[in-house]
């Protein structure tokens, strides 16, 4: 348990952030907003959900978008992980409109049960770690 009291400790104080992760179930009166909840599962032509997001090539490629970066707020991270063992195939995840990806306009992923974190830098750019 986390509670939070004034200077002088006679009343609790309103704690926010610009995110939260976790499941969020035991919170009371927090928006869920910021709240990672679910990896979502994404396939080809889909564009990518804040957090994580989960990709099972089924013997073909998988094309995904990043949302535009105006979509974007800064540091908000989307994880692309494969779930499986790429074969022949790969992911590619292209931008949308004019913002870049590490300066390039899409990236791909073709290891085994790859992954890439990008992060919104508010620049037009999503940089990759």
């Amino acid at each position: 348990a986390f509670q939070a009291l004034d200077g002088d400790a006679s009343g609790l104080i309103n704690i926010s952030a610009s995110a939260f992760v976790g499941s969020g179930v035991q919170l009371s009166s927090v928006t869920t907003s910021g709240i990672k909840l679910t990896p979502q599962t994404k396939t080809d032509g889909n564009t990518l959900s804040e957090g994580l997001n989960l990709v099972a090539l089924g013997g073909s490629n998988v094309a995904l978008t990043l949302p535009s970066g105006s979509e974007s707020a800064p540091g908000v991270e989307y994880i692309v992980k494969l779930t499986t063992a790429v074969g022949s195939n790969y992911v590619t995840i292209s931008r949308d409109g004019t913002d870049n990806i590490d300066g390039e306009n899409s990236i791909r992923l073709e290891s085994d049960r790859a992954a890439v974190r990008l992060v919104y830098n508010n620049s037009g750019s999503f940089k990759v770690y």
